[in-house]
């Protein structure tokens, strides 16, 4: 393959294509071992924690003081009891009876529209950073209910907020865990 330039991954591959042609029929791809075994070794570090769903895990239903920052690095991740597409780059976070949700996407708020405020924190992170956190406390009865609100540009009159995102967490006295719903 003298004179062949690569400039790019794709040309590598059609490259490598192309040497792999050359070989006898039956012959496997020198390159083919490695090639796939370093795709399967950086798609797993790629890949998240496997996330535990709520009704795996025994949650305190006794009162505790609301996580620092730093007890926050050791959450468990889990998973959402069903997701919308709309939320499918939300990340929860569970310590104690404390959940965390984290939203990547830049929201113009979030206003809880039912339920009790009592161990509910919300923040909204400026536009430059992007993404809005809520953090509460899940407890038997609670039945809560948050609207996130999108934020866009229109050309003739600058920013709009518009509803966007519903988070509902309900825990029903008798249930093992709450549910928790982003629709």
């Amino acid at each position: 393959m003298k004179g062949v330039r690569v400039g790019s991954a794709l040309a590598f591959i059609v490259v490598m294509i192309a040497a792999s042609s050359t070989l006898p029929s039956g012959s496997p791809s020198p390159s083919a071992a490695p090639v796939s075994a370093t795709a399967s070794a950086s798609a797993t570090a790629a890949r998240e924690p496997l996330l535990e769903s709520l009704e795996a895990q025994s949650i305190p239903t006794s009162a505790s003081k609301a996580p620092t920052v730093d007890e926050w690095k050791t959450a468990t991740p889990i998973e959402f009891t069903r997701r919308s597409l709309a939320g499918r780059w939300c990340r929860a976070h569970r310590l104690r009876e404390w959940l965390k949700v984290d939203c990547p996407s830049s929201f113009a708020g979030i206003r809880q529209v039912g339920g009790n405020p009592d161990g509910v924190y919300l923040w909204i992170y400026p536009m430059d950073v992007g993404g809005a956190q809520v953090v509460m406390s899940m407890r038997p009865g609670d039945r809560r209910a948050l609207q996130f609100y999108d934020i866009s540009m229109q050309e003739q009159i600058g920013p709009v907020s518009s509803p966007g995102m519903i988070l509902d967490e309900a825990w029903i006295e008798g249930e093992k865990s709450p549910t928790l719903v982003l629709r």
